[in-house]
């Protein structure tokens, strides 16, 4: 068993967690409707100026809070983000309740596979626009060890990452709150309106 063929397991059993954490993606957002069958036809809201929005922010901003009331299409736009940049843009959706109960973060990565957190950003290093999307962020004062997830919101940041955490409205300032005085971050806000009558 030589060193090459050492490396070349090790990388595979990389690669192939990657491929498990895309696939829970997928299986995050594909229940998702971001258009809706209405008398034989579709319809579909059209959020293109919000997914262009974030994209614009997060050239200037690593950090952004997505907000928005109960039903407004927070994760449909989560979604059409995740469409409109599949085929150029690592994309990964982690639910807040993940990190609930571990003691260190490679715990919720070795669900995955053979991969630790490090390995995980160091495997994305050269790719300029990449995406990490905290769903329900809400949830994410519920976590025991605030500081393994500081550590690791810390890494994805400085290693290039757009980091994007969806929240209820009424949630906002307790997310706010949280990402300043507990993670010491930086971040945007951007809010999905409510649906106009129009819509």
């Amino acid at each position: 068993f030589s060193i090459a063929e050492h490396f070349f397991s090790s990388k595979r059993g990389i690669l192939d967690s990657i491929m498990e954490l895309q696939k829970y993606t997928d299986s995050v957002l594909k229940p998702i409707r971001s258009d809706i069958p209405f008398n034989g036809n579709v319809i579909k809201l059209d959020r293109s100026a919000v997914v262009g929005s974030i994209k614009d922010t997060v050239r200037t901003s690593p950090l952004v809070i997505l907000s928005g009331g109960a039903g407004v299409g927070k994760t449909a736009v989560t979604k059409d983000l995740h469409d409109a940049v599949r085929e150029s843009a690592p994309f990964f959706v982690f639910k807040a309740t993940q990190f609930k109960g571990i003691s260190n973060i490679n715990q919720l990565f070795k669900s995955y596979g053979e991969i630790t957190s490090s390995e995980f950003i160091n495997e994305h290093k050269d790719i300029s626009e990449k995406y990490v999307i905290f769903d329900s962020a809400e949830r994410l004062s519920e976590i025991e060890d605030q500081d393994e997830f500081r550590t690791f919101l810390s890494n994805l940041v400085e290693s290039g990452w757009s980091v994007i955490f969806i929240v209820r409205h009424s949630y906002l300032d307790d997310l706010r709150f949280q990402l300043k005085e507990f993670y010491g971050a930086n971040f945007t806000s951007l809010n999905i309106p409510d649906l106009s009558i129009e819509e």
